[in-house]
């Protein structure tokens, strides 16, 4: 009986062992189910999630893992696995592209948590989208933003775990942090509107979104000084908004000519940016900046309103057509574009087009006194 017991408790002793073994291991993968598997299991993600988290922090044997399973997936047909742990933690994007250079030519459109968004499981996605936007996943923290401002059914209204993750990200000095943190200021969203707030989030903030934000508040508040320094910045990068921000800043000091040098920049680097278009065609049309040409500002009024749709384009292309300006006198063309932009609820083309009915129903009386 005895060497059956000895034998009986040598096995439960090697199956402990074993069993604090694999606990102790439990942030490895098994590259033999990864193998088996063409879809990576969410444990398996997990499982790498927490394997990435701990090389961040600086932990060699996690890095040393890490380099294991890439010597070993080199040969392997991974993509839909790289694909998903992408999706999972893309923010982890530095020492994933060193251990794993397939990533860098994976664009991942979503994130996992705007799928279930779409799917209305509003819970999940957004336990999700925490996670994700936790990892710096910037579609996650981008849908996060929305869902914060904008009431959606399912979603708590100004979830205070978004706002509580983005002051943390924010302090820790994320960029996409502090232009949310600078958006909710600026709405009053879960906090005290407060410009020295918005402008200490947005200064340094390299995002060219940021950026935008931060030269337009400066303009809104009068501070043109400071809002044209920021845009001569953000000229430096060929951002076409900046050259059309800075042109409207140009035009307000009466300084026509430098602001049609930067419209037509900035209508190079962004042809179809309809406002820059209208902007060029007032020039054109008022000889600001430029030698005044009518046919040149109606041709590009036209393409606003034809290829653009813009229905205050729509409205100067029709009063043009009905007055002669740049072209004859074309009333049937006029009477088309003025109702495609009182289709579009365009006020003055309303007001317009009852001032015509108004003037036709007269002539009517007129002829038949």
């Amino acid at each position: 009986m005895k060497p059956i017991l000895l034998v009986i408790l040598s096995m439960g002793a090697i199956y402990l062992i074993a069993s604090i073994y694999h606990a102790w291991q439990s942030d490895e993968l098994s590259t033999n189910e990864l193998v088996a598997s063409a879809e990576p299991s969410p444990q398996e993600l997990e499982m790498m999630v927490k394997l990435l988290t701990r090389c961040d922090k600086g932990d060699s044997e996690a890095l040393g893992q890490l380099s294991a399973f890439r010597r070993k997936l080199a040969s392997l047909d991974v993509q839909t696995y790289l694909e998903q742990l992408m999706l999972l933690h893309a923010g982890r994007r530095k020492i994933m592209a060193t251990e794993f250079p397939e990533l860098q030519a994976i664009e991942v459109g979503e994130c996992y948590g705007s799928r279930l968004v779409r799917e209305k499981r509003p819970k999940e996605a957004m336990n999700a989208l925490l996670r994700e936007a936790q990892c710096l996943d910037s579609s996650a923290q981008i849908l996060l933003r929305q869902l914060y401002l904008y009431k959606m059914e399912g979603y708590p209204e100004q979830d205070p775990r978004i706002l509580e993750l983005f002051r943390e990200q924010a302090a820790e000095g994320s960029n996409r942090a502090k232009l949310n943190m600078a958006d909710f200021c600026l709405a009053g969203a879960g906090m005290p509107k407060d410009l020295d707030k918005i402008l200490a989030w947005l200064n340094d903030n390299t995002l060219e979104e940021a950026q935008q934000m931060l030269g337009g508040i400066l303009s809104n508040a009068k501070r043109t000084g400071e809002a044209k320094s920021i845009l001569r910045r953000c000229m430096s990068h060929s951002w076409p908004w900046a050259h059309y921000e800075y042109a409207i800043c140009l035009q307000e000091e009466n300084n026509y000519a430098e602001a049609f040098r930067h419209l037509t920049i900035a209508d190079s680097l962004r042809p179809n940016d309809w406002p820059t278009v209208i902007s060029l065609a007032e020039c054109y049309m008022q000889g600001l900046g430029v030698a005044e040409n009518e046919a040149t500002g109606l041709a590009l009024f036209k393409r606003a309103a034809d290829e653009g749709g813009d229905p205050s384009a729509c409205f100067v292309v029709a009063d043009l057509l009905l007055n002669g300006g740049g072209t004859a006198i074309q009333q049937k063309e006029a009477l088309s574009y003025l109702q495609r932009a009182v289709e579009e609820g365009f006020e003055p083309a309303l007001e317009l087009l009852d001032e015509l009915q108004e003037s036709q129903t007269q002539s009517y009386r007129d002829i038949s006194r």
